[in-house]
C-alpha cells in the first residue's frame, strides 16, 4: 500500500531526492527499500535517539498515538 502511494505521488509531484526513514522496524521493510533502488531516490536515516531531526514525524506520531490508537 505504501508503495502504491508513493508512485501515485512521484506520478504528481515527481520523484523526491530522498526518503527519510527513522530506525523503527516498521521502516525497514524490503518493499520500500526495493522501490528507492528501483528509482533514483536515496534512502536517508535518522541517527537513532535523534528525533528532532524528525520532527514533525515525531510529532505527528506521538499525537496520533495518544488521539487516536490509545482510546
Amino acid at each position: 500500500m505504501v508503495v502504491e502511494l508513493l508512485d501515485q505521488i512521484v506520478g504528481e509531484r515527481g520523484e523526491p531526492q530522498f526518503v527519510r526513514f527513522d530506525n523503527g522496524p516498521e521502516f525497514t521493510a524490503d518493499a520500500i527499500t526495493k522501490w528507492c533502488a528501483d528509482k533514483t531516490t536515496n534512502t536517508n536515516f535518522i541517527e537513532p535517539g535523534s528525533p528532532w531531526q524528525n520532527a514533525y514525524i515525531e510529532s505527528f506520531n506521538g499525537r496520533f498515538r495518544d488521539e487516536v490508537l490509545d482510546i
